[in-house]
């Protein structure tokens, strides 16, 4: 309470201060309007110390609750809001051009602030991106090394994580496929029938639709339709084999899954023209 007095004296002695200053420019029938205005204005200003010295981070501001009289915090602040009184419109002028300023400075500082935020989430996020796609790929190895040393199981399992990892997207259409063709090939192992066969080749033309000329995609299905015994469609696969790769062609002489047809005169056949 006692600082609100100080402030409304301090605007009291201003406004009069200001008013005999400019007695002698004033007219009679203007005086109290004049002196009215003056300690309006003084009292306002004295009024805006407190936001002033906050400003100027001044440490009086925080002991204003404490401040009693005869104390050098009471005759600072008295100093002040008198100061400012008496020179009320400059002192009001100054301290707005001030919050302004530094709003327009925490605004600067806040972009900056909420630019470099963004700078840093972007990297963070292309990080995890990286660390994510580092990882994804030692799983499609460790899948290869479960295929390849018999544990269908697992690696059937880590295929499903693989094919249904947020991060598969980022995978080029070849390391795509590759996947589909060990999912097929581990559906053939665990399933043992011809119903896991038929799975197995819905797989592969699940593959074929994202590489329709893959040569290791025709030779798994035609494998396949091997042990279906779908001969129509079969050989037509094994002549495009032969065609586009002669040296996947002669997987078949060492394959079981084609064994019945190695001495089939269309295998003959088409062999004879690679031959030649």
């Amino acid at each position: 309470m006692l600082i609100f007095y100080v402030f409304m004296s301090s605007g009291l002695i201003g406004g009069v201060y200001r008013t005999l200053v400019e007695m002698d420019e004033l007219k009679e029938e203007n005086f109290f309007y004049h002196l009215i205005k003056n300690i309006l204005l003084s009292t306002i200003a004295a009024f805006l110390v407190p936001l002033f010295l906050s400003l100027a981070d001044n440490q009086v501001v925080d002991t204003l609750d404490a401040i009693k009289p005869l104390t050098i915090e009471f005759y600072k602040m008295l100093g002040f809001a008198l100061l400012a009184s008496v020179y009320a419109k400059n002192f009001i002028d100054g301290i707005s051009d001030k919050v302004f300023d530094k709003v327009k400075n925490n605004e600067k500082t806040v972009k900056e602030n909420t630019d470099m935020l963004a700078t840093i989430v972007e990297e963070n996020q292309k990080l995890k991106n990286e660390v994510d796609k580092s990882l994804l790929y030692a799983k499609i190895a460790k899948t290869e090394s479960y295929l390849s040393t018999n544990h269908i199981k697992e690696g059937f399992q880590l295929i499903e994580e693989v094919l249904q990892s947020e991060h598969f997207y980022t995978l080029d259409s070849s390391e795509k496929c590759a996947l589909l063709i060990n999912k097929a090939y581990a559906i053939k192992r665990l399933e043992k029938s011809r119903a896991g066969l038929k799975h197995a080749l819905a797989v592969l033309r699940e593959a074929e639709e994202e590489c329709p000329d893959n040569i290791d995609i025709w030779y798994n299905k035609s494998c396949y339709l091997a042990l279906l015994k779908q001969e129509d469609e079969l050989f037509e696969l094994v002549r495009k084999v032969a065609q586009a790769s002669p040296d996947t062609f002669k997987h078949y002489e060492d394959d079981e899954d084609f064994k019945e047809y190695l001495s089939d005169e269309r295998y003959i056949s088409i062999k004879k023209l690679i031959v030649q």
